[in-house]
């Protein structure tokens, strides 16, 4: 018997993570989307999303259509009526992984890794002096901060029907 078992490495972790936090997948991630469909418009499950693989109601495949990734619509050229089955791709583009998500990754893994006893320090005390720190700008600070930023600029994905 064969299996193959694959651990998630720390950075496999930490970037799920953040797709849970910010609510936007940030890696191409194959998605399946099965539905009665009764209209010209498709609402895609998952985005934003990079690719449709195959779209078909009532197993006709559908070739004509406007995609609006970013939305997570599917324009259809016609009315359908039928079971819709979407196979298609989503997640965050590759510049947009190599502009907001590496770098917040990097900082998440330093600061996980970081055992020095200043790390969430708030006040450092010697004798009768003591010093308070500013936790605000703090790596953990600037690193919810940016997790903040980045929910914020992909909750625009949200849609309201």
């Amino acid at each position: 018997m064969d299996t193959e078992i694959t651990e998630e490495t720390p950075i496999d972790l930490i970037e799920k993570k953040i797709s849970a936090y910010i609510g936007v997948p940030v890696k191409s991630t194959d998605c399946s989307q099965f539905e009665r469909f009764d209209g010209e418009t498709v609402f895609v499950e998952t985005f934003p999303f990079t690719e449709v693989k195959c779209l078909t109601i009532d197993n006709k495949e559908i070739t004509d259509y406007i995609i609006d990734n970013k939305a997570g619509l599917i324009y259809l050229n016609q009315y359908y009526q039928g079971f819709l089955k979407l196979d298609y791709v989503a997640g965050l583009t590759e510049d947009e992984y190599s502009l907001y998500i590496e770098p917040l990754v990097k900082d998440i893994l330093e600061y996980e890794n970081d055992s020095g006893w200043t790390k969430n320090a708030s006040s450092i005390k010697e004798g009768d002096v003591q010093i308070n720190l500013d936790t605000s700008i703090g790596k953990g600070a600037l690193i919810q901060k940016n997790l903040d930023d980045l929910k914020n600029r992909f909750n625009t994905y949200m849609r309201m029907i």
